[in-house]
């Protein structure tokens, strides 16, 4: 069984946001009743919009290690000075006063849980009435292991005889720490079949399966983006981002297998083990890549080669080296 203290460790190592997530202009409020993200250093934290600026969320772990219970906070007490994305959905079983009805019934609850009862599962009960944590599904295996790191060097600070302040400051550097391990990156070079038109690649992992990749051509001109490793679970809502900015037939006729109009199961089958990217420029152009992971169980970081298509049709051979472990 897992400690409370290591069930709070493994929420530090995954983003926790959703494709539907979108940006909120700094300059307007979030719709009334609305399921509000933002990011905080490895995970997420939620809340509902109740209106004049006012936000109900779980207090949980958001300022700390020390529990915090439901209760009604100002927008940038909430923020803490990041962005603010919100949550869209196809269907809410709730209109938005029973959102907010739902949201304050709970005030002054301090039943916080990181696994079985955090923020996240509260907003998604007052929108939808089905508690759910999708940051909580998703944790990554890898963050897991770092654990009994971080716990063995807490144990040796307190049998050193290091006073509790100190103790205390010690914890929160290696969480940041450890945190920042669970996040790899490395770069890849790619060119045409003739060896003309250089291009760089970089990459960074956000939690294992998915990241953000940046491509410069020859000519200065820069994709940037997401990619995805595909496996047996992901599912096609949360590919959506690989069709962001292309039509059907990707705006040039002819198309990947199975990477044409739309995501569907055949294209999770088709592209399981592989990592594919969708890249756009500043101008509004799109680049797509597919890569073959030398050791899929290391992600990107394990190396790997494939293609990318430029908006005219070109190709572009890539290359991953592998990375340090």
């Amino acid at each position: 069984m897992r400690s409370g203290h290591q069930a709070q460790y493994e929420m530090y190592c995954r983003a926790g946001l959703r494709p539907t997530d979108y940006a909120l202009d700094p300059a307007r409020e979030p719709p009334i009743g609305s399921h509000i993200v933002t990011p905080r250093q490895g995970y997420t934290h939620h809340g509902i919009y109740v209106g004049e600026r006012r936000v109900v969320q779980y207090g949980g772990l958001s300022r700390g290690l020390r529990r915090e219970p439901v209760e009604e906070v100002s927008i940038s007490q909430f923020a803490q000075g990041r962005e603010i994305r919100v949550r869209s959905y196809e269907s809410s079983h709730f209109d938005r006063e029973e959102v907010i009805c739902r949201a304050r019934l709970r005030l002054g609850e301090n039943r916080y849980h990181p696994l079985k009862n955090n923020c996240e599962h509260f907003c998604e009960w007052c929108v939808r009435g089905e508690p759910r944590s999708y940051q909580v599904e998703e944790l990554p295996g890898r963050c897991l292991r770092a654990w009994s790191v971080l716990l063995k060097l807490r144990r040796l600070a307190s049998r050193a005889g290091v006073e509790k302040m100190k103790r205390k400051s010690l914890w929160f550097a290696l969480v940041a720490a450890l945190a920042a391990g669970c996040t790899t990156m490395g770069t890849g070079t790619g060119s045409t079949l003739s060896g003309a038109n250089p291009v760089t690649f970089k990459w960074k992992s956000s939690d294992g399966v998915s990241g953000s990749m940046s491509a410069t051509l020859s000519d200065g001109q820069t994709y940037n983006g997401q990619y995805f490793e595909i496996t047996k679970d992901t599912t096609t809502d949360s590919v959506g981002p690989l069709w962001y900015g292309w039509g059907r037939g990707w705006g040039y006729g002819g198309g990947w297998d199975y990477w044409d109009a739309y995501p569907t199961p055949d294209f999770i089958t088709h592209y399981t083990g592989r990592v594919v990217a969708n890249l756009g420029s500043p101008s509004g152009a799109h680049m797509r890549c597919k890569f073959v992971l030398v050791r899929p169980d290391d992600g990107m970081n394990g190396g790997g080669s494939g293609q990318c298509q430029l908006p005219d049709g070109t190709s572009i051979d890539a290359n991953f080296p592998h990375g340090r472990s």
